[in-house]
């Protein structure tokens, strides 16, 4: 069995971070032994603004017109919009694919693969790329992005 549990360290004690962690424990054995991987986690505040940048800037953004392939409308895509907006900030692997053609896959936004130091660096390139790239008709600031950013949160 495995579990996941988060922790808080309280005077040399590790003890659950809420009350959710605490119910998880109570499910566990009394006097067994168990083996605990720590990691320190992200930000989840800081997760959710890197989500709500992202969306304001696909909000923003128009594509170019109503083109079609092979007769089926090109869809704008929330996905396809983070992962190029990942790769414009430089946060990417070049990779082959089947055909001998290169392609650039962006790295993961996800919480195992992407450590807080690393995401607060791919988020201030975000915000670069959509200064940049998307609302550069507009004439926006960094401040005035953020301030956005943080009435999407409701913390203005």
């Amino acid at each position: 069995m495995a579990i996941e549990i988060y922790v808080r360290k309280v005077n040399n004690i590790l003890m659950p971070s809420d009350i959710a962690q605490a119910e998880l424990l109570e499910g566990l054995k009394p006097n067994s032994d168990y083996k605990a991987i720590l990691t320190q986690p992200r930000n989840p505040l800081f997760h959710r603004k890197a989500f709500a940048l992202s969306n304001i800037g696909f909000n923003a953004w128009i594509p170019p017109d109503d083109r079609q392939y092979k007769g089926r409308s090109i869809a704008k895509n929330f996905d396809s919009f983070r992962d190029e907006l990942t790769i414009r900030a430089g946060f990417f692997d070049p990779v082959w694919k089947i055909g001998g053609e290169m392609r650039l896959k962006p790295h993961s936004w996800s919480w195992g693969e992407t450590d807080q130091e690393k995401f607060e660096r791919m988020y201030s390139g975000f915000i670069d790329v959509i200064l940049r790239d998307v609302l550069s008709s507009k004439l926006y600031t960094q401040q005035e992005l953020e301030r956005q950013v943080e009435l999407v949160l409701g913390f203005s």
